[in-house]
């Protein structure tokens, strides 16, 4: 039975010692990436994707302390970090994706680095030495497998959690059957400029299948603006008067008519503008 300590912050317990260790049990948003090809890589010249590695870890850390995360561990290729906030935690995978997105322009396309990220929010064990376990950290290793190479995959309850908040548009990538997780695992695709398509959690073209975006908070409906990578946007005020920024199969809209915005839904051909 966890025994709850005298003056301990709200929400955090402690369990009972093992072996001499304490164990805090917590509810964290946890960050999760690895590089898509490393193996690739590393066969193709191991010096260079190592230096590209250790410029990208820097890059991570770099971010996640200015979202006051905790890097906790960069073994192999992957990178593993603790937020108080899921969104500190999201935003700073967006932010990490567009960096290395950017610094990837001037590298050879065989030689580009890219990471898979997922971010969850769950419940997670932490030992006395900084090292977590538990479910919460397993959710957000799936979803990283479940992203794209440059894209970012959140869970349902981070999405939740998080809505009216970011400043991000997310796609709803379906449920998922996970290795080791009990329940399926609903995700959804965070739209971040450069990443490539799809990843394993499905998706739609421009015209066929549509996918259905979601924007999560309301500065982004006001500017009128969708930095989505399909072209259903399911934002309200979106297509009255701003720009679509879509990046599936080329797909460039300003809207014209009240009728792609009016009911918060735009669709292809609702507009006349051409692609």
């Amino acid at each position: 039975m966890p025994i709850v300590c005298r003056g301990e912050p709200r929400g955090r317990t402690t369990m009972p010692a093992d072996n001499g260790k304490s164990h805090e049990r917590k509810l964290a948003a946890i960050l999760a990436a690895d590089v898509a090809g490393y193996s690739l890589l590393m066969a193709d010249d191991e010096l260079a994707t190592v230096k590209a590695l250790k410029e990208a870890r820097t890059v991570f850390r770099e971010h996640i302390a200015a979202h006051s995360g905790r890097l906790i561990d960069t073994a192999g290729d992957s990178v593993l970090a603790e937020f108080k906030s899921v969104v500190e935690a999201v935003q700073c995978a967006v932010d990490v994706q567009e960096r290395l997105g950017a610094d990837n322009e001037t590298v050879p396309e065989h030689r580009k680095m890219h990471f898979r990220i997922g971010t969850n929010l769950g419940d997670i064990i932490e030992e006395d030495d900084g090292t977590i376990y538990g479910d919460g950290v397993n959710v957000a290793a799936r979803l990283e497998g479940l992203a794209a190479p440059g894209g970012v995959m959140i869970s349902d309850v981070a999405r939740q959690m998080s809505k009216g908040t970011l400043d991000v548009a997310l796609e709803d990538a379906g449920e998922h059957e996970v290795k080791n997780i009990a329940e399926p695992v609903r995700a959804w695709r965070v739209a971040v400029d450069g990443a490539s398509g799809g990843g394993r959690g499905g998706g739609g073209r421009c015209g066929e299948n549509a996918v259905v975006f979601e924007h999560t908070a309301p500065t982004q409906v006001d500017r009128g603006s969708c930095r989505g990578t399909g072209c259903d946007h399911r934002a309200r005020g979106v297509g009255a008067h701003g720009p679509c920024r879509s990046a599936a199969n080329g797909h460039r809209r300003w809207h014209a008519n009240r009728r792609s915005g009016a009911r918060g839904t735009h669709r292809p051909g609702d507009c006349g503008a051409s692609l």
